[in-house]
């Protein structure tokens, strides 16, 4: 069963992080679940910002 999960505060400490050139390290029980998501939204920054992908492209 899939679940939408509210990222709205990991979007923020990812942010956060970028702005203050920290380095973002993530740990939950196995790994996996968290750090792809990481991967994922960062992929989504970057579309973003470099070749224009708007919101609704990216939620598709």
């Amino acid at each position: 069963m899939l679940q939408k999960k509210n990222l709205t505060i990991f979007k923020l400490v990812m942010e956060i992080n970028r702005i203050l050139s920290f380095v973002c390290k993530l740990s939950c029980q196995s790994g996996k679940d968290r750090a792809s998501m990481a991967l994922t939204l960062e992929e989504e920054r970057i579309l973003k910002g470099t070749r224009g992908i708007s919101n609704q492209q990216v939620d598709k």
